[in-house]
């Protein structure tokens, strides 16, 4: 989507994120293609996603680049609406829809500082849109990176600040979170499917054969076996 420029841009050298948000529905395509190709850890999903969180077209060849968008599946920030989410909407099951950017960013604009989404019961009824389980991700980790605590290694400090400073910034962290989230949804479902009996996948009734937080450990299974920042396949975002 973006013309090749060299690595040592501007825009790598400061590490400054800022994605083109013009074309959801190739963004989506550009998650997809990276799950199909199956990058064996996650440093390399992590910089392969670099360029579409808008650090820039070579990004994924720049350390640092890298390392931050690494540390939207590794900080703590994220693992408890993470972990809602997957009980909540993924429920050991695969198949399921993506949400669409637009209505999921009107949600949170909606809802930002509603108490009732930012408390500890989602306020989302059972069945609901994907839209609405991304909205209320969204809403808890900015809430968390709101007001971060202090004694916790902050690893998305280059979120917070975007956060904090509001408006368009703060919507470019929602993308970035947005996608990140998109990506882990469909890597528990392949990771689900793949494990799941012949007969559980014929059914697809998942539920009656594991816990709600079988999604979640596979994740973070995966996520931990990670092998140091190797090759990756260069982004074409």
């Amino acid at each position: 989507m973006s013309e090749p420029q060299k690595p040592g841009t501007e825009t790598a050298a400061k590490c400054v994120f800022s994605p083109v948000k013009d074309n959801p529905d190739e963004a989506e395509k550009f998650v997809r293609a990276i799950l199909k190709h199956n990058p064996n850890n996650v440093d390399l999903v992590a910089a392969e996603l670099a360029p579409l969180y808008g650090f820039g077209p070579n990004s994924n060849q720049d350390v640092l680049a890298r390392s931050r968008a690494q540390s939207i599946f590794v900080s703590p920030e994220i693992q408890e609406p993470l972990k809602e989410f997957l009980a909540l909407f993924v429920r050991n099951r695969w198949g399921l829809p993506l949400p669409k950017w637009d209505p999921t960013l009107a949600l949170v604009r909606e809802h930002r500082h509603s108490s009732e989404w930012n408390g500890p019961k989602p306020p989302i009824n059972e069945g609901g849109r994907p839209e609405e389980y991304y909205a209320r991700f969204l809403i808890r980790v900015l809430h968390e990176l709101e007001h971060p605590v202090a004694t916790s290694p902050l690893l998305l400090k280059w979120l917070c600040d975007a956060v904090q400073a509001g408006g368009t910034k703060e919507e470019n962290a929602c993308w970035v979170l947005f996608h990140g989230l998109m990506y882990l949804q469909l890597k528990a479902m392949d990771l689900r499917e793949s494990q799941a009996p012949l007969r559980e996948r014929v059914q697809n009734c998942v539920a009656r054969f594991a816990s709600h937080n079988s999604c979640f450990d596979l994740l973070s299974m995966w996520i931990t076996t990670r092998k140091g920042l190797g090759e990756v396949i260069p982004g074409k975002y």
